[in-house]
C-alpha cells in the first residue's frame, strides 16, 4: 500500500508577532541580503564561519 501525502506550499509571508518571515526571491533579494550581511560582518564573526570568506560573489552564488 502507497500513502500519498501533499502537502500544501507555504505562505509567501508568515507573521507571528514581531517575526516576519519570508520566501527569497532568487536575485532580486540580492541588494538587500547582501548590504545586511556587511552591516552585521563584526556581529556575524564570532558565530558564523563562513563570513571570513564573504564576498559579493559567494553571496550571489549561495
Amino acid at each position: 500500500m502507497t500513502i500519498t501525502t501533499v502537502m500544501e506550499r507555504p505562505r509567501r509571508i508568515i507573521e507571528c508577532g514581531d517575526l516576519t518571515l519570508g520566501r527569497r526571491r532568487g536575485q532580486s533579494d540580492f541588494e538587500p541580503a547582501f548590504r545586511l550581511i556587511e552591516e552585521s560582518l563584526d556581529h556575524l564573526r564570532p558565530w558564523m564561519p563562513w563570513v571570513a570568506g564573504h564576498s559579493e560573489e559567494k553571496t550571489r552564488d549561495l
